[in-house]
């Protein structure tokens, strides 16, 4: 779909620099003047691929920068290759290891003796869209002085038609004043993406309650909420599950709320569980807060048809 790369781009800063603030860490994003502002491509997985590797960055750094630079390396007449170097004063990885780093569940950063869990799995995913989109990636490493990612990206140029639709559903990516007056609750275990959602409700100025656990959420959704947000693998349940009770209790208050649901491991039979319990939403992470805004939009269309046809 059409899409502007400055925009994403924006929201990515806006959603990494609570976590560069918090560590002391100085993040830099730069685009050339020749990058097109909007472009053709899976909005998504660009994001995706993005945040994966700047949260790599911010995870192994602990002094000095990160920064993003963006650059027009070549254009056709409806194509553009596009140029992501991130480069980072982290704490790098040894030269013989390089070569392992993409691979599922590889564990390559060592510090003083620690080994940083899980440091290849996301590697691993950003391969896998990048080779999807057609794009390649290649790193270089210092141990004890930074690492720097290069990836290269086709995209295509939308053309005037494209522009439009864009422009029409850029509607969709507005938030109504309304929101601040209605009641979210985010089930959610990972202090991440808990930190990532409340900063970015509080751009909206719209209220968050948080649960880490299903037992927390069982306390809150006393209460009623216009909206469930939920990840599925918790500490103590599995969210679909727990959504499923609340659905079939007829003494829950929030029996039918609208849920959309928040997980890292969408697939196919994840979502055709979610349509059986009637759930209106089926979300990946991490998602661009634009399609957060889609998907709430979307929800409270239902739930309000479904309301005035009873």
């Amino acid at each position: 779909e059409p899409f502007s790369l400055y925009q994403l781009l924006e929201d990515l800063e806006n959603m990494l620099k609570v976590r560069t603030e918090e560590k002391g860490v100085q993040l830099i994003f730069n685009l050339d003047s020749n990058v097109p502002e909007f472009v053709f491509s899976d909005r998504t997985r660009i994001y995706q691929i993005l945040i994966n590797l700047l949260n790599n960055s911010i995870k192994f750094t602990h002094l000095g920068k990160i920064e993003l630079l963006v650059k027009n390396i070549g254009t056709s007449n409806n194509g553009v290759n596009l140029q992501f170097i991130i480069d980072d004063t982290g704490i790098g990885m040894k030269k013989e290891k390089l070569s392992s780093i993409f691979e599922s569940f590889t564990r390559v950063h060592e510090e003083k003796g620690v080994v940083y869990e899980g440091a290849g799995l996301g590697l691993n995913i950003v391969k896998n869209l990048l080779n999807l989109l057609g794009g390649k990636v290649k790193v270089e490493s210092e141990f004890n002085k930074g690492t720097c990612f290069t990836l290269e990206i086709p995209f295509n140029l939308p053309d005037a038609q494209s522009l439009e639709i864009l422009q029409e559903s850029q509607i969709e990516t507005v938030i109504p004043a309304n929101w601040a007056s209605l009641k979210f609750i985010m089930i959610e275990d990972n202090s991440a993406n808990i930190l990532y959602s409340k900063d970015m409700f509080e751009q909206w100025n719209i209220p968050l309650d948080i649960a880490p656990c299903l037992e927390d959420a069982r306390k809150l959704l006393v209460n009623k909420y216009d909206v469930i947000l939920s990840d599925v693998k918790l500490p103590d349940g599995d969210g679909l599950e727990f959504i499923g009770e609340l659905r079939t209790n007829e003494n829950a208050i929030n029996q039918n709320t609208p849920v959309i649901i928040l997980t890292a491991s969408a697939n196919i039979k994840g979502e055709e569980r979610a349509k059986e319990l009637e759930i209106q939403s089926y979300l990946s992470k991490p998602f661009p807060p634009d399609e957060l805004i889609k998907e709430i939009h979307n929800v409270l269309s239902i739930n309000y048809k479904t309301t005035m046809s009873l």
